[in-house]
């Protein structure tokens, strides 16, 4: 099954990171911390096929892979996950996340928000 959803999306795209990459890292970001296991089949399925996408973006996807994210990443997944979300912090989080690329940082946006709906239903 994460062979069938990850194929179609890697090196999807154009630019340096292509959109379907930036989704993906998306995902792993927030499956990390809600389904680790699942975080792990993706993972193992992308890392898979990092030939299928440019050099840059395989760089990101190995480390995103293995757990490893930006720094205005990783403060997203914190003020999400934060034992007391505020809304400033977690607009501020967006909006560096955002500021990143030309489509980039929303397309890491759109997976973030797809995990979050997947592991939240009410997220929807």
């Amino acid at each position: 099954m994460a062979e069938a959803a990850v194929f179609p999306l890697i090196g999807a795209g154009s630019g340096l990171t292509p959109s379907g990459d930036d989704y993906l890292i998306g995902l792993l970001l927030i499956l990390q911390v809600t389904e680790p296991d699942c975080h792990k089949v993706l993972a193992s399925t992308i890392t898979r096929h990092l030939s299928r996408t440019t050099h840059v973006s395989a760089s990101y996807l190995k480390l995103a892979a293995k757990g490893h994210f930006s720094e205005a990443l990783t403060d997203l997944r914190q003020a999400i996950f934060s034992s007391c979300p505020t809304l400033v912090p977690l607009q501020r989080a967006i909006n560096r996340v955002l500021a990143v690329g030309s489509t980039s940082g929303a397309d890491t946006l759109a997976g973030v928000r797809a995990a979050l709906a997947s592991a939240t239903p009410a997220f929807h």
